[in-house]
């Protein structure tokens, strides 16, 4: 139970850092927020890493 409460919290808090990254990077953020909440790290290091 205490790692479902874990991986959503940290789903929530990548999904917001992901949603902020794609703002700035004028892309869909809610598309990108929803990425990075199901695949926090992979999410984030594709989005940054992407150069479109």
């Amino acid at each position: 139970m205490a790692f479902v409460i874990i991986y959503l919290i940290l789903a929530v808090v990548f999904a917001v850092i992901g949603s902020e990254m794609a703002k700035s990077r004028n892309r869909d953020a809610a598309a990108w927020a929803l990425i990075c909440a199901l695949l926090p790290l992979l999410g984030i290091v594709a989005l940054e890493r992407n150069p479109i």
